[in-house]
This record gives structure tokens, C-alpha cells and sequence, in this order.
């Protein structure tokens, strides 16, 4: 019996299980938030070197073209397409099959530009951004938007892109129309200049999803202290838009206007522009123009959205940055001499 007792295995208790599972569940725990954060981190990476790319591929088209792109080549006019920086600049991102079955002088719901829209180059998506969803979309989307100043109603066309043809006849802030830029005619300085950021993808089609501060634009009125082409009263306008309550304001075109970033091939504020007057995290306001939209930069990054400046430095601004700062970044030619930290 003494032999037999010896050689008999004896096994774990239902006690000493329970144990070994909470210390396996523990260290799960400890474990999960460092590989989601390691994930993000190669994600927020991923997104700057899109960016990094976009920038080189500004810099190559300014060299040969001896601009840059326009923000909107001819915008609603008989000789233009109003088609986007992107899509300018797509020979210089290894992108010549699509940009040579582009006709800029049609529009981008035109064809063969539909077509050609329907192409979805993955330097275009920040890889942390969930929309778009596949296949919920006829045409391809971008997380990156050109830098069309500070807010045209307040200063005109005073970033680094712009339309091209003057957009309405009838309102001062319209004239005159954006015209390409030399890198040389940023008078603040390429270093201190943005060019493009990212900006969340709208819900496109989908209207039943609940309404978002970070994918979606909200409809209010032109702010009350706005002076037209009177950047005195920036700050101002600033600290009304701030105050807004988004959840109590409905979506534009009666809730289903969701297509920010939609489609890439297309140059307008609404749709693949952004402005500096709000800092980024900030939420988008149509004002009753379509071309006055305040666009905020924003992101799925926690607490920071990537900026390429015009020197083609990529910034991780953090999205508290002080709003003057991030207005004078939004300019080419204020005459600001600070720089975004």
C-alpha cells in the first residue's frame, strides 16, 4: 500500500485552479493596456509617416510645378474641376495609374473622375480612424485635410490652399480667389506654416448612428462677433463657437450630411479642407455658407493630432495648444512669429 501510495499522482485542488486563474487574469490585465498602447503608439506613427509623405509629395509637385497645388482648381467653374490637393499631387505618392485617369477639367462626381474616386489609396486613412466602413461608400475617403487659413470670413483666403476662382460673387470675403503658393511667398515661414492635419471621417450615408462632436458638422448661425475681414475679433468668434452646444444642434441638410473626408478627390472646406480658428479636438460648425465652414483639425489619437508643416516636418500638436498659437500656425502671411510646440 505504501508503494502504491507513493506512485499515485496526486492533482490540483479546485482552490489552487481558482488561484492560478486569477493570477492569469491579473496579468492579463496588467498585460492589455500596454499592447493597446504599443498598437496605438505604431498607429499614431503610421499616421505621421502618411503625413511625412504627403509633404515630400508637396514639396516634389512645387518643385516641378513651381507651386504648390491649388485647393481647388477652378471651383464650380467651366474650366475647373474643383478637384482636391490630393489629387494633384497622386504622381508623386506612386498613385500615376489613378491621377492618369483623372480630367481636371470635370468635376469629381464627373466622369471618368468617379471612376477615378473610386480608388482608395491607403496613405490617404489614418490607420487609428474606424470609418470609413468598407464598402459603405461609392468613392474613397481621406483623414487629410489642406490647410485653408484661419476662416475667410475673418481674413479671406489666407492659408496655403484655397479655391481657385472666387466662390461668390456677392460677399467680400470671397475676393479675391486663392491663388497657388510658392513656398518662397510664406512670408511666416515654411516651419511655422501648416499645410495639411487630420480631420476624423464623417458617417457618410449611414443616418442612424448617433451624432458625433469629432466626425460630425453641426448647423448654427454666422457668430454674432464676427467682423467681416476683421481678424481683430478672432478670439472673439473663437470663445462663441466654444460655448456652442453641439448636442443641441441639429446635422446639417436636415441630419444627413456626414461626409467629411468624402470624397478625396474633391477640393472644398466641407468636404477636404480645414481652417485654424477653433484649436484641434474642436467641433465643426456650418455658419449658413458652405464655404464659411469653421473645420477644426481633430483625431482618434488621445490628446494630439499630426500636423505636416510646410517645411514638411510632421508636428504631434497636443489638442490643448493655446488657440492664438494654433491660429497664427493657419496663416502664410500674419506676420506671427510663434511656432507650434
Amino acid at each position: 500500500m505504501l508503494l502504491r501510495d507513493r506512485g499515485r499522482f496526486r492533482g490540483f485542488t479546485i482552490v489552487e485552479l481558482l488561484v492560478v486563474v486569477a493570477i492569469l487574469g491579473i496579468l492579463v490585465a496588467l498585460l492589455l493596456p500596454a499592447v493597446q498602447a504599443a498598437r496605438e503608439a505604431a498607429r499614431t506613427t503610421q499616421c505621421s509617416n502618411n503625413l511625412r509623405q504627403i509633404g515630400i509629395a508637396l514639396h516634389g509637385f512645387e518643385s516641378t510645378q513651381g507651386r504648390l497645388p491649388a485647393g481647388s482648381p477652378g471651383a464650380f467653374s467651366v474650366d475647373g474641376g474643383y478637384l482636391s490637393p490630393l489629387a494633384q499631387i497622386l504622381p508623386y505618392l506612386e498613385e500615376q495609374a489613378v491621377f492618369q485617369s483623372i480630367d481636371f477639367h470635370q468635376g469629381p462626381f464627373d466622369e471618368p473622375n468617379f471612376t477615378a474616386g473610386k480608388a482608395q489609396p491607403s496613405i490617404f486613412l489614418c490607420p487609428t480612424d474606424p470609418l470609413p466602413v468598407d464598402g459603405a461608400t461609392d468613392l474613397g475617403w481621406t483623414s487629410y485635410h489642406a490647410n485653408c487659413g484661419t476662416w475667410a470670413y475673418l481674413t479671406g483666403w489666407d492659408g496655403v490652399f484655397g479655391p481657385s476662382h472666387v466662390v461668390d460673387e456677392s460677399s467680400e470675403w470671397a475676393s479675391p480667389a486663392a491663388e497657388q503658393v510658392k513656398l518662397s511667398e510664406i512670408v511666416d515661414g515654411t516651419s511655422k506654416t501648416a499645410a495639411m492635419a487630420e480631420v476624423p471621417n464623417g458617417f457618410g450615408f449611414d443616418t442612424t448612428s448617433p451624432k458625433n462632436a469629432r466626425n460630425d458638422c453641426f448647423q448654427t448661425t454666422l457668430p454674432t462677433q464676427a467682423m467681416l475681414l476683421n481678424p481683430s475679433t478672432a478670439n472673439k468668434v473663437r470663445q462663441e463657437l466654444l460655448s456652442l452646444d453641439w448636442q443641441a444642434s441639429p446635422i446639417p441638410w436636415s441630419g444627413e450630411w456626414r461626409f467629411r473626408g468624402y470624397p478625396w478627390i474633391e477640393g472644398t472646406v466641407w468636404r477636404t479642407w480645414y481652417n485654424h480658428l477653433l484649436p484641434p479636438g474642436s467641433v465643426c460648425w456650418h455658419t449658413g455658407d458652405w464655404w464659411l465652414f469653421v473645420t477644426p483639425a481633430n483625431s482618434y489619437h488621445t490628446g494630439i493630432v499630426n500636423v505636416v508643416m510646410c517645411d514638411g516636418a510632421v508636428r504631434r500638436t497636443a489638442t490643448q495648444v493655446d488657440g492664438a498659437v494654433w491660429q497664427s500656425a493657419g496663416s502664410r502671411n500674419g506676420q506671427e512669429i510663434v511656432e507650434l510646440p
